[in-house]
């Protein structure tokens, strides 16, 4: 039985558990449990909360408590995901124009042609938009 806690101690020694590299670790995880609790009030259960709370800063910055607008505020200077800088608008619009579409059933597709030309024109503008996705404009 000894053998086997000393051959586990030199397995956790070689692997890294050194008390130097111990406590690299706890400060990497303490570090990571201070970044989850500095924003965890903006998942879970609260989304629907912060979510209704940013649609009223949209619309108006004045009706949202002093501290969420102050936290709000300081989001409007973080560049969008598409890198442009254009503020965000309120998404009750949106969100209303997807459900007005989704009353009217799925996507109608347009039935394939038999004329070869048509196919050869429908593939040449399939290739121009995978070129500009790819290559941009």
């Amino acid at each position: 039985m000894p053998e086997l806690q000393s051959a586990a101690r030199k397995d956790r020694n070689a692997e890294g558990f050194q008390p130097a590299n111990l406590a690299k670790r706890e400060a990497k995880v303490s570090t990571m449990m201070q970044q989850y609790f500095s924003n965890s009030y903006l998942f879970g259960g609260n989304a629907p909360y912060v979510e209704e709370l940013y649609e009223a800063y949209l619309l108006n910055p004045g009706s949202v408590p002093d501290n969420w607008r102050a936290y709000f505020d300081a989001m409007q200077h973080v560049p969008a995901v598409d890198g442009s800088d254009r503020p965000d608008v309120p998404h009750a619009s949106v969100i209303a124009s997807f459900a007005e579409r989704a009353k009217h059933g799925p996507i109608r597709t347009v039935s394939a042609s038999a004329d070869a030309e048509m196919g050869r024109k429908r593939v040449a503008v399939t290739q121009l938009i995978a070129a500009y996705r790819f290559l941009g404009t």
